[in-house]
């Protein structure tokens, strides 16, 4: 992200607190990460999940954002702070971005995920100024996929990869920004 398109610190909806990860962070992802049922819908959090793979994660965030690489938040109640999940814009590059995003099986079904995801649509098109964004779930992780359409994602294709050793089908999405500025 050049000066002119850096992102801030923080952002806001209704009820939930976007900001960048502290290191102070790492035992809370680490707490809401190493849980099964999350890594089974995820596709880069291993399972069991320890916690220097939390701190190891917020190093490379933030090395990766200063290197206008990638912009990551934790996901937080706006009024008790507390961190309930990530959302990330992975891959910043030609003027697009791959939305990712987690929460901790606690918050699953409250609409989080969805004023969150909603949220960084809006910081990449309005403060980044990105073209497109795509996205991709895991087959089985169909509520990932009701999400991203609910904000506007349209399905593009499917397609195969590796995960936890095992050939799976990925869902795969794009969003397009706005054109004119």
């Amino acid at each position: 992200m050049s000066p002119s398109r850096s992102a801030q610190d923080r952002t806001h909806t209704e009820r939930l607190l976007l900001r960048v990860p502290q290191p102070s962070d790492a035992q809370d992802v680490w707490r809401l990460a190493d849980n099964p049922k999350v890594a089974a819908m995820i596709g880069t959090i291993p399972s069991p999940y320890p916690l220097s793979a939390a701190t190891g994660w917020i190093e490379r965030v933030t090395e990766r954002r200063q290197k206008g690489e990638l912009l990551a938040y934790v996901i937080c109640e706006r009024e008790a702070g507390t961190l309930m999940g990530v959302i990330s814009l992975n891959e910043i590059r030609d003027q697009t971005a791959n939305l990712a995003y987690w929460l901790g099986e606690p918050y699953w079904g409250h609409g989080y995920a969805t004023e969150a995801a909603h949220q960084m649509v809006r910081v990449a098109f309005d403060h980044l100024q990105l073209d497109g964004l795509t996205a991709l779930h895991l087959d089985h992780n169909r509520p990932s996929g009701t999400i991203l359409q609910r904000i506007g994602f349209h399905f593009t294709h499917e397609l195969q990869r590796e995960h936890r050793g095992v050939e799976h089908n990925f869902r795969c999405y794009a969003l397009s920004g706005p054109v004119e500025r």
